[in-house]
């Protein structure tokens, strides 16, 4: 299926290098408005992303998971955890299911700080600048570019790589 959608769209190299070069730009861009933001937090656009996976998954998450998440290669993540332990934001602590694994715990501290900085100001007003429409064609779009790419890239996509906001947007579109 998706190799017809490839075979139909019939793309140059030059074109997808633009496009390519377009959402890093975009993405780069509204990053440095968000590191903006959380300045007066003294947080990284890392740290806030690491507060978000732990709270959408209930407050806790194996180190592999937030890496995989995060698609960070397990060491950066690890140092990651490590600055963000000894800033009070997480803790760790044994994994029940596991003998010698460990779970990131969100401290309160952490859940007080994610309360704070997940609300995006310009971010929002950025996506906002969208018809409901064509954000709704821009995610699906995105989705599909990520789901493609996970595939050549050997990914499981039954591991934890989207945001649960977008898997429950899908499950409300099937119900439609």
């Amino acid at each position: 299926m998706w190799c017809e959608v490839i075979m139909e769209a019939k793309t140059t190299s030059d074109e997808t290098l633009d496009i390519l070069l377009l959402i890093r730009r975009t993405r780069d861009v509204i990053q440095a408005v968000r590191q903006k933001e959380l300045l007066k937090y003294g947080i990284t656009p890392e740290h806030a992303a690491v507060l978000h996976i732990l709270s959408d998954l209930g407050g806790s998450a194996r180190p592999t998971d937030i890496s995989l998440w995060l698609f960070r290669k397990r060491q950066s993540v690890h140092d990651l955890l490590d600055r963000m332990e000894k800033a009070g934001f997480i803790k760790k602590a044994k994994d029940p299911a596991r003998k010698n694994g460990i779970m990131i715990v969100l401290t309160d501290q952490g859940r007080l700080l994610n309360k704070k900085t997940s609300k995006l100001t310009v971010p929002t007003r950025i996506v906002a600048s969208l018809s409901k429409r064509e954000r709704g064609q821009l995610r699906n779009a995105l989705d599909r570019l990520l789901t493609i790419g996970q595939n050549e890239a050997g990914i499981d996509d039954r591991l934890p790589l989207r945001p649960l906001t977008l898997q429950n947007n899908r499950r409300t579109r099937r119900k439609s």
